[in-house]
Parts: structure tokens; sequence; C-alpha cells
């Protein structure tokens, strides 16, 4: 396992955890996880000191990366383009839940629009606050499709959004 370079698990609903990494994998490069039922990455991620890519698209349990990510020196590139409320929210607020839903800055002046998975407006989103692998954000929910969203830095600052 200390040579595999790349690892691909597309779409195996089944495969829920992902394993704890017990030793340092410099070799793997590229991880993708896409379509699986995974909830969490372990925080021993950090192991795979020389991964450049990490694709998460399509993976609908998963409720949040470790902080330990923001240390991986050699990550390029982090796709979660389709950002997804999570199920749980999903399966307790569902029904109150349009589409579109509305996140509201902490400001209050913007309104952007996005589906339940946040698909098309997602990257936008991101895009428009230069948001990274290392920023956190906090959605609360105020009922009538919208959330209200906090984005904190790498140290957990919080950013004012004008």
């Amino acid at each position: 396992m200390k040579s595999l370079q790349y690892l691909v698990f597309l779409g195996p609903q089944n495969f829920e955890k992902f394993p704890e990494i017990s030793e340092v994998m410099n070799m793997l490069s590229e991880l993708y996880l896409g379509g699986t039922a995974i909830e969490e990455l372990p925080a021993s991620v950090l192991n795979l000191t020389n991964l450049v890519t990490l694709r998460l698209n399509d993976c609908r349990e998963l409720e949040s990366l470790p902080s330990s990510i923001c240390h991986m020196k050699s990550l390029q590139y982090l796709d979660e383009n389709e950002m997804r409320i999570p199920n749980k929210f999903f399966r307790k607020y569902g029904d109150d839940l349009s589409n579109p839903v509305f996140i509201k800055l902490p400001t209050g002046s913007e309104i952007w629009e996005g589906e339940v998975w946040f698909g098309e407006g997602w990257p936008k989103f991101s895009k428009f606050y230069s948001l990274d692998c290392c920023h956190s954000l906090v959605f609360g929910y105020e009922g009538n499709s919208t959330f209200r969203i906090c984005i904190f830095d790498k140290d957990f600052a919080e950013i004012t959004i004008h």
C-alpha cells in the first residue's frame, strides 16, 4: 500500500467509513471518493503527505472535513463542487425546504439562490468569496428555505463580508 499512487472509489453506496491511515503514505497523490456514502474523513488523512487531488463530489452523507486538511501542504485540488445540505438536516427539515433555497450573508444584504445541492450556485459562491479548503462555513437555518452563513478563515477568525 505504501507505493499506491491513485485510489479511486466511485459510487459504491455501501462504502460508508473511510479507514484510519495508520502510517505515512507519501506516494498517494490522488484520492477519488465521489459518490460514496462516507460521513467523514479521519483526521489521519494528514498521513497522505503528498496528496495533490482530493475529489469528494456527490458524497451525499459527508458532513464535514477534518481540520487537519488545512495542514496538507501538497493538496492543490479539493473538489466538492456540489455542496450538499447534510442528509440528517434534510431528514429533519426537508418538508420545509423549497427549491431553490437561499443563503443570507451576515450583513443580510445579499442573498444567494441555490438548490438543495447548491449545485450550479456553489462554485460561483465559493469563487466570489475566495473560499479555500481551510475556510469553515457555519450555516444556520432561519426557516422559510433561508440559511444564514458565517465564514471563518483557517485560524477560525470570522471573515467580514461587505
